[in-house]
C-alpha cells in the first residue's frame, strides 16, 4: 500500500513536489514522524493527497488517511480488504468487524450453500 502526498502549498502554486510512502507494515506514529520530517526538509508545513495504491477508497481522503485505517491495518492480512472496506462503508466504524465476519464467498448462493452445511446443519442433532 502506498500514498503520495504534495506540499500543500507548492500544490497550490503549481510547483508540485509529491513524495510517495509504503505504509506496508508502518505503524500511524511511523508515517506521520516520516510525512513530517519530508515536509520540514522541503520548507512545508502542510500537506494534501495526491494519490494512493492498495488502499480502499473510505480509507484515503483528500488531505489524510482515515483515522479508521489505522484501526484496520492489523486486520488486512487475516481478512479480505474488499470486506474491511465494505464493513467501514456501512458501519462508519472497525468496531465488531472480527466478531461478526463469517467468510468470503464468490456468490451469494455459495455463501448461503456454506452457511446452511457448516452452521445449521451442524446444529441438527444426528439422531
Amino acid at each position: 500500500m502506498n500514498i503520495t502526498y504534495y506540499a500543500l502549498s507548492a500544490y497550490n502554486s503549481g510547483n508540485l513536489k509529491p513524495r510517495t510512502f509504503t505504509l506496508d507494515n508502518v505503524s500511524r506514529e511511523d508515517h506521520y514522524t516520516e510525512l513530517t520530517e519530508w515536509l520540514k526538509s522541503i520548507g512545508e508545513e502542510e500537506y494534501i493527497v495526491c494519490d494512493y495504491e492498495g488502499i480502499p477508497e473510505c480509507f484515503a481522503g483528500e488531505y489524510s488517511i482515515n483515522e479508521a485505517f489505522w484501526e484496520a491495518v492489523d486486520l488486512f492480512d487475516n481478512y479480505p480488504l474488499g470486506a474491511i472496506a465494505a464493513w467501514y462503508e456501512h458501519y462508519n466504524t472497525m468496531d465488531g468487524f472480527t466478531d461478526n465476519y463469517v467468510c468470503e464467498a464468490k456468490s451469494e448462493t455459495d455463501y448461503v450453500e456454506d452457511y446452511l452445511l457448516d452452521d445449521l446443519l451442524a446444529q441438527v442433532p444426528e439422531n
